[in-house]
């Protein structure tokens, strides 16, 4: 072509071709660009030889965020072209790749991408690309912040060097946009970690005392799903209206037709799962598994399959016809419309078994006895192992897990992690082997020693210092057991107050009940403000302080926008989402000269009253231009005591139960934990550590 182009007779012949014109046609409607082409001098000499040192000195960027379903024309070029390929990868992985290729020996690449591909499956391809060709200098990630206003991107700035291997980083973690300048903050905030915390499975990020931690625990540790077994994905539909029922429906079709019933299951979706129990729910779902309608009968065709199933179960059949159209457009299904895809562990849900929702923002972690069938947003684990679940449900792997999967938003700020099977599977589980032999008796005498009783006999290390790994196994196992029992009994506990107070007729206010007085020293406070003085004023919430039988404190939170004139950094006070900034607790009213049961009632009334807020006991949230926020309080109006006094014991009763069980709940996990950094032989230091991280 070179020749051709500085003959004029040859270059018009070749214009000529019909391969040529589809050629052309083609390059512009895809854009096709040849780095080569376009920057000979970049990559070739004079003599038209390739450059010992060809490529360029810099490349910067930020490539298009596009979703790998709109590739779906591409995907065969992009897999035999690029060693990241990964078949859900999105654009920007390709744009990394190409960008080194185009880098000379020890150019650098400043590219701002989504940081998904740090933990995300997709992103191992890239991962490993770039651990194995080049050396990463610095990562500044911005976690969820909204750097770029119309889109949620995820994005991080990665800095790199075409040379080498990943020895140290640079890595700074933005927790918010409001700094001068991004240089002078990553300098403030910036640590460097080891190049060993960026590995195939996930870029964790973490400090390097963090990644000695995790090492500690991996060398001690046993991968999960060599320890317990697979793990597997909850059902998938395909169309969850279809097949997910509520309990109302289900006895409707079981009371009219008996024999479907062993067609619908108990479901459970990821927000019921908590940790060490899962909350009720009357949720069910349609399962008739690929292969069932064949091995009913003989048919000729789908029609005649149909008319045999509609005759067999006329309730469940009318429901689903409802969602033919829809159920027989899923990619997948059963040998019918109304079968689900093809499953080889229906079995797994049809046991005891370990059961976690993907997204969590704490453990929560559980063993599931009712052969529940979870939907396409947990895993399970076929399991009954509540040694295991005792260690998932730590303070120790939970911080661990944060280092290797992916997370939404910040981890150091309650971030919402995503625990697919692919990351949790190589959780480290400390491999303790079940001895029968251990006396249940002596681990009963010890777990109530330390849960039940008033002092606390032994310290975790003190127990595993005590005793043999097989006792202390069968110790964690009896933990958790008490941990599932006591969350289950608690979650039993109805702690609505409306529910036991029932109706009523109104009473006093909140200024009739008592001497009310304002604290002292909030004349000058904001809740005293009106919307005159500070637009948008609103309650965000209030609290009770009992300061003695007959004397209280209420004390409101204030929510506003900040004018340019407040000094939130002063008071460590941040905005929302929706531009808000909400204060700390501040006295509000003081009420004296009340019975015991005014308090009380007082007490376990007024911060509910402020939560439903919109009128509820004349109560409204909002300042006027009239009204400041004590002002909305005066007026809040109490039930009559006399219609609500038994109600109002029952809930103090209910309550005083609950603070019980949160007590000893408490006390238990603690127990665990400290079992568990023994176990996994963390130093008082490293212990620390983590606690810290935990309570952030």
């Amino acid at each position: 072509m070179a020749g051709a182009i500085d003959d004029a007779d040859k270059w018009a012949e070749v214009r000529g071709k019909d391969w040529f014109a589809s050629a052309q046609a083609l390059a512009g409607q895809q854009s096709f660009f040849h780095w080569e082409l376009e920057f000979p001098e970049v990559f070739f000499d004079e003599d038209g030889e390739k450059l010992s040192g060809a490529g360029f000195d810099a490349v910067i960027g930020n490539p298009p965020y596009v979703r790998q379903e709109q590739l779906q024309q591409v995907k065969p070029y992009l897999e035999s072209t690029f060693e990241a390929y990964q078949g859900v990868a999105d654009l920007y992985v390709y744009f990394v790749e190409q960008a080194t290729r185009t880098l000379r020996p020890n150019g650098r690449l400043g590219y701002i991408i989504s940081n998904k591909f740090m933990r995300a499956d997709y992103g191992r391809g890239i991962r490993d690309y770039l651990l194995s060709k080049t050396d990463i200098q610095s990562i500044v990630d911005f976690g969820e912040l909204p750097v770029f206003e119309d889109a949620s991107t995820f994005p991080a700035v990665v800095v790199l060097e075409n040379s080498g291997s990943t020895t140290d980083v640079e890595v700074a973690k933005i927790k918010s946009l409001d700094f001068d300048t991004l240089h002078r903050e990553v300098d403030r905030i910036s640590y460097v970690t080891s190049g060993g915390a960026l590995s195939s499975d996930g870029w964790s990020l973490a400090t390097e005392e963090k990644v000695e931690i995790v090492r500690k625990m991996e060398d001690a540790g046993e991968p999960l799903e060599e320890y317990v077994g697979r793990i597997h994905y909850g059902i998938k539909t395909g169309y969850n209206d279809a097949f997910f029922i509520s309990s109302d429906k289900k006895e409707a079709f079981v009371s009219t037709n008996p024999q479907c019933k062993h067609l619908i299951q108990p479901l459970v979706i990821g927000d019921d799962i908590r940790r060490y129990h899962i909350r009720s729910t009357d949720r069910f779902v349609i399962v008739i598994p690929a292969g069932w309608t064949n091995k009913q009968g003989e048919f000729a065709n789908e029609t005649e399959a149909w008319d045999w199933f509609s005759s067999a179960y006329p309730q469940l059949s009318h429901h689903l016809s409802q969602f033919e159209q829809q159920a027989a457009d899923r990619y997948d299904m059963g040998d019918y419309w109304w079968e689900l895809r093809e499953c080889d562990y229906y079995d797994a849900f049809q046991q005891t078994k370990l059961i976690y929702p993907i997204i969590q923002k704490e453990p929560r972690f559980t063993i599931d006895t009712n052969e529940r069938y979870p939907n396409d947003k947990c895993f399970v684990i076929p399991k009954e192992d509540y040694y295991v679940l005792s260690l998932l449900n730590s303070n120790l792997l939970f911080e661990l897990m944060k280092l290797k999967v992916s997370v939404l938003g910040d981890e150091d700020a309650g971030g919402r992690l995503e625990l697919r099977s692919v990351h949790l599977k190589n959780v480290p589980i400390y491999p303790i082997s079940e001895d029968q032999t251990v006396s249940e008796d002596d681990v009963a005498d010890v777990v109530r020693q330390q849960v039940d009783g008033n002092e606390v006999e032994m310290d975790g290390k003190d127990l595993v210092q005590t005793y043999d790994e097989e006792f202390i196994r069968a110790l964690l196992t009896e933990l958790s057991q008490v941990m599932k029992e006591k969350h289950e009994t608690h979650h039993q506990l109805n702690l609505r107050l409306l529910d036991h107070l029932g109706s009523y007729a109104d009473g006093p206010t909140l200024v009739d009940i008592g001497l009310t007085q304002p604290p002292s020293g909030s004349a000058n406070s904001i809740l005293q403000k009106t919307a005159t003085e500070k637009p948008n004023l609103r309650v965000g919430e209030a609290s009770v302080k009992r300061e003695s039988d007959n004397t209280v404190e209420i004390q409101l939170t204030a929510r506003y926008k900040p004018s340019e004139d407040d000094d939130l950094d002063e008071n460590g006070f941040e905005t929302d989402q929706w531009g808000y900034t909400e204060t700390d607790l501040q006295p509000a009213l003081r009420i004296t000269d009340l019975t015991e049961t005014d308090a009380d009632l007082i007490e376990a009334f007024v911060p509910v009253a402020v939560d439903e807020a919109g009128g509820f006991a004349d109560f409204r949230e909002t300042a006027t231009k009239t009204n400041s926020l004590v002002d909305r309080l005066r007026k809040l109006t109490l039930p009559a005591l006399s219609d609500v006094e038994a109600g109002l014991e029952s809930y103090t009763q209910t309550k005083e139960r609950a603070e019980e069980l949160e007590t000893k709940i408490e006390r238990t996990d603690e127990l665990i934990d400290d079992i568990v950094y023994e176990l996994y032989g963390l130093t008082e230091e490293e212990i620390e550590i983590v606690e810290e991280a935990v309570s952030d």
